[in-house]
């Protein structure tokens, strides 16, 4: 019984390690690699799938005031955004980046000056001097 076991595929076995087959062997596993590694491929670089691009898309939280409604709070914004940019709540082109000014915790519009005053309390803040259109860049991890 063993011995027929090994008549049946001594046949195959030596066909795929010898000449024509051996060849043929070769080409398909190449095959299969480049077909596997060419679905990995598009797998990995599909449209949106990324999760870089999702949070490029997706903006970063900043503090804003507008000036049209003078709405203030958090949203996200795009990166590439430009003040002023359009307010969350009214729709307006007249949100600008804001923060809380440290004594009365009202919110500032940030004019990107080195000192800025509060209209509420008279607070001075200082500040790194910074455009106003250019939110810090987001913390490397």
């Amino acid at each position: 019984m063993a011995y027929q076991q090994e008549e049946r595929g001594g046949g195959f076995r030596a066909w795929i390690n010898e000449g024509a087959g051996k060849v043929v062997t070769i080409i398909v596993v190449i095959l299969l690699i480049g077909v596997a590694g060419w679905a990995g491929y598009r797998k990995w670089n599909e449209r949106g799938s990324s999760k870089a691009r999702k949070v490029y898309e997706a903006g970063h939280t900043l503090k804003y005031i507008c000036e049209s409604c003078k709405n203030s709070g958090e949203s996200n914004f795009p990166y590439d955004v430009a003040f002023p940019a359009k307010c969350p709540q009214c729709n307006e082109m007249a949100a600008y980046p804001a923060f809380a000014c440290r004594a009365c915790r009202k919110m500032i519009r940030n004019t990107g000056g080195a000192l800025v005053i509060c209209p509420h309390c008279q607070h001075q803040h200082h500040i790194e001097q910074m455009p106003a259109n250019i939110p810090p860049p987001p913390p490397i991890r």
